[in-house]
């Protein structure tokens, strides 16, 4: 293989790489506000239920410090 011959090969793998990470770039690019809006989401459901729990576990907590059971809802007492 020629000099020549060898420069145009290396210039068209060149060419061929830029031309991937052109593609990767527009990909990524495209995809970057989708993710960032299921990572907000994610992390929005995920503080939800931390809270929730949290809810649940300081009920108890005041519960038994009480002594007493959890009210009833009023569709209990009516039978």
């Amino acid at each position: 293989m020629g000099r020549r011959a060898a420069e145009r090969k290396a210039a068209k793998l060149q060419a061929q790489m830029l031309e991937k990470e052109a593609i990767a770039k527009r990909r990524h690019e495209r995809r970057a506000p989708l993710v960032r809006w299921l990572r907000r989401l994610v992390l929005a459901l995920l503080v939800t239920i931390f809270l929730l729990y949290l809810g649940v576990v300081i009920n108890q907590k005041l519960i038994n410090a009480a002594g007493t059971t959890p009210a009833q809802p009023n569709w209990l007492n009516e039978q």
